[in-house]
């Protein structure tokens, strides 16, 4: 008898370089310097679906409207808030005092489930940078959310990830589904 269910699973990776991404003059700059090594990575597992999240999925699925966490739409955000995940949560600061930062995603992000083979295509990615001058506090969550529709967090994450104070930081998040 086949178990009925599904997963969700959440990798986020954190990649620290020297350098401001906002100095690159093109996508093309843009997309080397991303490819360059950097000087520390963190991966972390793990992540809560939220209500409105869930909502804002169940929605599009059925075709009663939304927007979709899509390339114009998508962004992460960072924030120094360390108050534990729930999923009754909308807000990724939810304390409303501290310091948080979104920024959107970088070229060819979020990208489509049948790009990501890793996981059969079940798949997808996000990713956004933070240049110099962006995101300079202690990262303590983050989150996926959809702007264009008031902002709909679909999810968050707590867990400190150290303090950026320079240089250029970049978060990809990839959710699957199994």
């Amino acid at each position: 008898m086949q178990k009925e269910g599904m997963n969700w699973n959440v990798k986020t990776t954190l990649e620290k370089r020297d350098g401001d991404i906002n100095a690159c003059k093109s996508p093309e700059e843009r997309f080397k310097f991303l490819k360059s090594e950097p000087y520390e990575t963190k991966v972390v597992k793990g992540n809560l679906l939220l209500d409105d999240g869930m909502d804002l999925l169940l929605s599009i699925l059925t075709g009663q409207g939304g927007d979709a966490y899509a390339t114009g739409t998508a962004e992460i955000g960072v924030s120094d808030d360390d108050t534990a995940a729930v999923r009754t949560q909308d807000l990724l600061d939810t304390t409303e005092e501290g310091e948080e930062d979104w920024q959107g995603m970088e070229e060819n992000f979020p990208t489509a489930p049948a790009e990501n083979d890793a996981t059969d295509g079940r798949s997808v990615k996000f990713k956004a940078s933070w240049g110099s001058d962006d995101g300079n506090f202690v990262w303590n969550s983050w989150g996926v959310r959809n702007k264009a529709v008031a902002g709909t967090l679909l999810n968050r994450k707590v867990e400190s990830l150290g303090t950026k104070t320079t240089g250029t930081w970049s978060l990809t998040i990839e959710i699957s589904l199994s």
